[in-house]
């Protein structure tokens, strides 16, 4: 097995579930600006190639959703208003 293989699944499995339990990203994210990014959103007819490469994406109803989720919870900002702030 190597490092991919083992260490993507350890951080989606364990460490970023834990670390949402804990809601420390949640108190470093009230001091300022947090980034959400996506590896990718699976397109529409995809056949699955590599089991740990392919579980980073997304589909485009998840990816929907979780947008949705966190414009109801956070102020959303797109990456033009991003480089003006910053």
């Amino acid at each position: 097995m190597n490092d991919v293989n083992f260490i993507s699944p350890l951080l989606k499995w364990v460490v970023y579930p834990s670390l949402a339990r804990t809601r420390c990203l949640r108190w470093l994210a009230q001091s300022g600006l947090a980034v959400v990014t996506y590896h990718g959103v699976i397109p529409e007819g995809y056949l699955p190639v590599d089991a740990a490469f392919d579980g980073n994406l997304v589909t485009a109803a998840a990816l929907r959703r979780q947008l949705r989720l966190l414009k109801a919870h956070y102020n959303l900002i797109s990456p033009e208003e991003f480089l003006a702030w910053r």
